[in-house]
């Protein structure tokens, strides 16, 4: 065969472009390829592409639509029955429950900014109100046990600044039943702590050791004796305005230290549980923090601790101890 018979005719050039049948699309397309002797032709590749048609792609579309609604509605039916179900059963069921059941459902309930009231054959569900920080001072105590029974009872928590004073077995079970312990200096002794700021830190490190030994943890938590604004230092520090120095150091040394915004007067005008109960109902912070000042080694003082609680849980406040983050109360410094 001749070498001109050999040669590939031409291709004409034919582009891009489509054609629609029944079941497919030709999508013809153009390449450019080395002939002979370096000469270019084209070819032409022909890609079968697969067709839809738009009535197929709508029922397609619809079936999904169809099939995604049918499971949310699945889903739905099966919430509201469970809804239904623990509606009927859960009020009841939690009133004959024991009471740790009772305080896991509180504390959980609490998350969600809600509190309960537990009452006969019923539970009902109070929106949150406020915080109160029940803090106890000068213990451990006759009555820190009985004080713990009833904060145990209502699932409340509370803040225990603690002295040299009663028995370790006190300490490791405020720590052990989820209290905060805090340090209140080792003899309370004003006459001492006050007199510089040596003695001071000699006798707040005593008592964190103390409690360090006890519950294995290292409390940076504190109270000064008399709070922060006492006066009675002045008598002691030769007019070195001590409680200045004190509060500015304890904080450096990474100490947080508390007051309170409402006493209960149990050390001072109060004598009965009757007075220490209006004292401190009376003067809650309506939809704010409330810290608390008592001491559990009086026993009218303690005895007013389970109507606070009644009352406070009743009218949608949360009892929790503090940490170093909660509200301080700090009062005006006066020496």
């Amino acid at each position: 065969m001749s070498k001109k018979g050999r040669e590939k005719p031409k291709l004409k050039e034919l582009g891009k472009q489509e054609k629609q049948h029944s079941r497919r699309a030709v999508h013809a397309k153009s390449v450019h390829v080395r002939g002979n002797k370096g000469r270019k032709e084209i070819k032409t590749v022909e890609v079968v592409l697969p067709v839809v048609k738009p009535e197929e792609k709508r029922e397609k579309n619809r079936q999904k639509v169809t099939r995604f609604f049918v499971a949310l509605t699945g889903v739905v039916s099966i919430l509201m029955m469970i809804w239904i179900g623990a509606s009927m059963v859960m009020p009841n069921w939690l009133n004959t429950a024991p009471d740790w059941v009772k305080m896991r459902a509180e504390s959980d309930v609490a998350e969600s900014k809600l509190s309960m009231e537990w009452g006969e054959g019923e539970v009902k569900i109070i929106p949150i109100r406020g915080k109160i920080y029940l803090t106890f001072d000068d213990g451990p105590g006759p009555y820190t046990a009985q004080l713990l029974d009833v904060l145990r009872k209502y699932g409340a928590k509370a803040t225990f600044f603690v002295t040299g004073a009663g028995d370790d077995e006190l300490i490791a079970r405020e720590y052990a039943e989820g209290h905060a312990v805090g340090l209140h200096t080792l003899s309370h002794n004003y006459a001492h702590i006050y007199q510089d700021t040596d003695n001071f830190f000699a006798d707040l490190v005593a008592v964190q050791e103390r409690v360090e030994r006890i519950t294995g943890e290292k409390s940076y938590l504190m109270r000064f004796p008399g709070g922060s604004s006492n006066l009675v230092s002045r008598n002691y520090d030769g007019g070195a305005h001590i409680m200045s120095q004190l509060t500015a150091e304890v904080e450096e040394r990474g100490f947080t230290y508390f007051d309170w915004n409402v006493s209960s007067g149990d050390a001072g005008e109060a004598t009965t549980a009757d007075e220490v109960y209006e004292n401190v109902v009376n003067r809650l912070v309506d939809g704010g923090e409330t810290v608390v000042l008592q001491h559990d080694i009086k026993g009218f003082s303690v005895e007013a601790v389970e109507r606070i609680l009644q009352y406070g849980i009743t009218n949608g406040y949360k009892f929790e101890r503090l940490d170093a983050g909660a509200f301080t109360a700090h009062h005006e410094v006066n020496n």
